[in-house]
């Protein structure tokens, strides 16, 4: 079993879902360009975990919006998410 950070994985199903409803074709792309380091840092793991995802589900390569954006709605329907 994988574990990821919730509020990463749904910034991830964001952008997939972005991409996907504007008929991306192509691979998902995440620009790590930000003004703060704060921001920079939180690219960086949305970097990591959609590398993570690619090598876990795809072999190691790039993914399309469409397939991180069927891939995350899946793991997001099995996701428990407790606020308080």
């Amino acid at each position: 079993m994988t574990a990821f950070n919730t509020i990463v994985l749904f910034e991830l199903y964001e952008i997939a879902k972005q991409g996907f409803l504007s008929e991306k074709k192509t691979n998902v792309w995440i620009d790590d360009k930000a003004q703060t380091k704060g921001e920079k840092h939180n690219k960086q793991v949305l970097i990591q975990a959609y590398q993570d995802i690619c090598w876990l589900y795809n072999n190691g390569r790039p993914m399309s919006y469409f397939g991180l954006f069927k891939i995350l709605s899946a793991k997001i329907k099995k996701t428990i998410t407790v606020i308080e």
